[in-house]
């Protein structure tokens, strides 16, 4: 699920981008979004992250 690690990674990118700006709820929404794609990469039981080369 390569697509799916790609969009967590966007999102994990995008939290410090809003803390940044102090935008609590686009920082509340990207963790959201990320918890979401983490559990749908669990129960595809897929790993979260891509193994390092």
């Amino acid at each position: 699920m390569p697509r799916l690690r790609d969009l967590l990674c966007v999102e994990r990118q995008l939290i410090p981008d809003a803390e940044d700006l102090g935008w609590d709820r686009e920082i509340e929404r990207h963790q959201h979004i990320a918890e979401r794609i983490t559990s749908l990469l669990d129960d595809l039981g897929e790993p979260r992250d891509e193994p390092a080369d």
